[in-house]
């Protein structure tokens, strides 16, 4: 007759059958990879086991470089990262979510945010300015806005001349020139590493405050936002006086605030093309794409173009 287990022998059998993490995902060993090698260099360090233990994993959660910035690895989710840096009193913060198939999916910026530090009083030396000179002070002091978002773009393979149009993307459209500018990171490859994306990180308030010292993009931008905050009130105040049948719609309302190219893709999404119109840009697709033709020269006559009947 079988004897009943007994409870050490129970806790035993639970735990041998206790579900355990056996693999990992290619983006946790890439950002191994990527860590190690921030490591090997000169520029980060990881932080003593007394102020932060590592994870149960063994991975090094906490790094620290000689210019004062904070990599923090999440111990729960190892993929994400927490990015801070100091410069010139001010605490920016990066939120990175890392996709299981990095870097061959780039990385997402999900949280971006600026804190002003409080600065040292100093005595003597401001009594004395006039008001011309204190008012040039604070328009030079004003900082740029934090952007709403940075995007993290692959480096499509194109020539130099359409390097503007085929870099274009629709969640572009809708950020600030000075995000377009300083904001979008559009070198990002497969190959690409960790490192490359903190450093680009780094240089995004440095960036800012020399695009936002030009006088020109500073005033273009405060006209623009002046703009948008007069569109709001107008179209509110349209929409109260005018009954339901004659209020604008929502749509052309948003195309105020929209370029002419994403305008037009939603008309043609909207209102469906006819079969001439569609032959037509095609036709037009084709003189305007970058690439021959017959890239393929299969014996045809160069430059000839395909009947509609699908006879040359």
């Amino acid at each position: 007759m079988k004897r009943a287990p007994t409870p050490e022998e129970h806790h035993q059998i639970s735990t041998s059958f206790k579900r355990v993490k056996i693999s990992t995902s290619p983006g946790e060993l890439r950002l191994d990879r990527d860590i190690d090698l921030l490591l090997h260099s000169s520029k980060w360090m990881p932080c003593s086991q007394e102020n932060h233990p590592p994870s149960s994993s063994g991975r090094i959660v906490e790094l620290h470089s000689n210019n004062g910035s904070t990599l923090i690895r999440d111990a729960v989710d190892p993929l994400r990262i927490k990015l801070t840096l100091v410069q010139s009193r001010e605490r920016w913060t990066f939120v990175l979510q890392l996709p299981r198939m990095y870097p061959h999916v780039p990385p997402v910026v999900t949280r971006v945010s600026r804190e002003i530090l409080p600065e040292l009083s100093t005595s003597g030396g401001c009594d004395g300015l006039s008001a011309v000179m204190v008012a040039s002070s604070v328009m030079q002091r004003g900082e740029p806005p934090v952007p709403d978002v940075v995007l993290v773009r692959c480096a499509p393979p194109c020539f130099e001349n359409n390097r503007m149009e085929l870099c274009s993307h629709e969640e572009e459209e809708g950020l600030w020139e000075i995000d377009s500018e300083t904001s979008v990171y559009r070198e990002w490859s497969p190959v690409s590493s960790l490192g490359e994306l903190i450093e680009f990180l780094i240089s995004i308030p440095e960036k800012r405050r020399q695009w936002w010292s030009v006088e020109a993009n500073r005033r273009s931008h405060l006209q623009w936002m002046r703009s948008c905050s007069m569109v709001t009130p107008v179209m509110q105040n349209l929409s109260d006086a005018q009954p339901p049948s004659l209020m604008p719609s929502r749509q052309y309302s948003n195309q105020i605030m929209r370029s002419p190219q994403r305008c037009h893709k939603e008309q043609q999404q909207q209102y469906p093309s006819s079969p001439c119109d569609m032959e037509a840009e095609s036709l037009e697709a084709i003189e305007g794409s970058p690439f021959i033709a017959n890239r393929f020269d299969v014996g045809y006559e160069r430059g000839s173009v395909m009947h509609h009947w699908g006879v040359r």
